[in-house]
Formats: structure tokens, C-alpha cells, sequence
């Protein structure tokens, strides 16, 4: 099975909609061997997840990206209290969470591992569609914690390429030479 080579799997609550393939994640997270990414992409579109989904997501996972709107979800759901970053914390605390990344759409983002909280300004864009920048974001990220690059370098990185697929019409844009090179 490909998960057992895997370097990194994301899965998140839209694809466990239905019990098939609910159970066809589990499954394959259960191959990803342990140094593997686990990467949970909260994606929280009502009426589309339940408790038991988040939290089964949560304990599997080894990362986590939230939205803003969907960490307030979470904290609601289970009992988080404080701010944004308590919040954050305690979810890296109890689900043994490795990195956190926290979109804020045209507030930028915030990047969390144990030891460092990273903050970025989002990047200034003219907007066209939002559709696939979430996911833009999230593929740098992935890559850049794969590559073992700075939590700085991640954020900034990720922010360009968000906001310039917030630039162009559809979710798969073609990236420009000059982030391409910067996320390889």
C-alpha cells in the first residue's frame, strides 16, 4: 500500500462524509508508518462532520490547518478555553500535535510547532476567487515541514502562494516560475 511509504497523508472531514470512506481513511492511517505527516484538514462544512469525526481526525493526526472560523468551531466542540494561541496549545497538547497552521484569510496566518508561533501579515492580492488558496497553503506547508525549512520561511512562502491563487479564477492555477522555485 502507498501510505506505508508514505512521507505524508492528509485527509480531512469532507472526504469522511459517508461510513465507506470514513472507514477507508482510517484505514489508511493506520498503514501511514509513524515518522509519516498526518496532516488534518479540518475542513468544517456543515452538516458535514460530527463530533466523533473531528476527534477520531484529531487523535490520528500529527499535524493540524484550521481556519479562524473553524478553530472557534473546535474550541466550542471540545472545551478549548483562552485565546487563538491557548486554544491552539491545548489542541497541540492533547492530540500530540507536531505543527498547527491557522489561515486567517485577508488577516494572514499564524504557525505553531511546541516551541515557536510564527505570524504572517496576509500578502496583498487583488481578489478574483478564494477557491484552492486554503489548499495552496497547505501543500507549502506540507512541503516545508517536510524539507525540515524554517517556520518563518514556511509562513511567508505559503502566504505568497495563497494569495496570488486568490489572484486567478479556479483552484489549480499554474504557479509563476518564481514560487515554484521557492517552494522546490
Amino acid at each position: 500500500m502507498a501510505s506505508e511509504s508514505a512521507d505524508a497523508v492528509l485527509f480531512g472531514t469532507l472526504g469522511q462524509r459517508a461510513a465507506v470512506s470514513r472507514a477507508t481513511t482510517v484505514a489508511l492511517l493506520a498503514e501511514t508508518r509513524r515518522p509519516a505527516l498526518r496532516v488534518f484538514d479540518t475542513n468544517l462544512r456543515p452538516p458535514h462532520y460530527s463530533d466523533e469525526v473531528i476527534e477520531t481526525s484529531l487523535y490520528a493526526a500529527n499535524v493540524l490547518k484550521s481556519t479562524g472560523e473553524e478553530l472557534t468551531v473546535l474550541a466550542r466542540l471540545l472545551c478549548l478555553d483562552g485565546g487563538e494561541d491557548a486554544q491552539v496549545h491545548t489542541l497541540m497538547r492533547r492530540y500530540e500535535l507536531r505543527a498547527v497552521a491557522l489561515t486567517r484569510g485577508g488577516q494572514g496566518s499564524v504557525l505553531f510547532t511546541p516551541r515557536e508561533r510564527v505570524a504572517h501579515a496576509a500578502t496583498p492580492a487583488e481578489v478574483v476567487d478564494t477557491v484552492g488558496a486554503g489548499d495552496a497553503f497547505l501543500a507549502v506547508f506540507v512541503l516545508g515541514l517536510l524539507r525540515g525549512d524554517d517556520l518563518d520561511v514556511i509562513g511567508r512562502h505559503a502566504n505568497r502562494v495563497a494569495a496570488y491563487v486568490c489572484t486567478q479564477a479556479g483552484a489549480t492555477p499554474t504557479l509563476p516560475d518564481e514560487l515554484r522555485r521557492q517552494a522546490t
